[in-house]
């Protein structure tokens, strides 16, 4: 019900957790019909970061290790 009218997800998270982002964003668009894009957490701070806002979800998957480490900055 959280995210019942959210238009858009985006999902990010970086080294071997990577895959598993861009895997749920797949799922999420076949399952509920809303665009889900993934992108790498270095990569979301290089522009797509303008098209968070309050009503767009983010879901992080933060790994533990140097990939849940990087991954630090961006969900600052």
């Amino acid at each position: 019900g959280r995210y019942r009218f959210a238009e858009r997800m985006v999902l990010t998270s970086r080294g071997y957790g990577y895959p598993t982002a861009k895997e749920a964003a797949l799922k999420l668009m076949e399952t509920s019909y809303i665009p889900a894009l993934s992108y790498s957490g270095a990569d979301l701070l290089h522009g797509p970061l303008a098209m968070i806002d309050a009503i767009s979800p983010v879901i992080a998957i933060v790994t533990d290790g140097k990939g849940g480490e990087a991954l630090q900055p961006v969900l600052e």
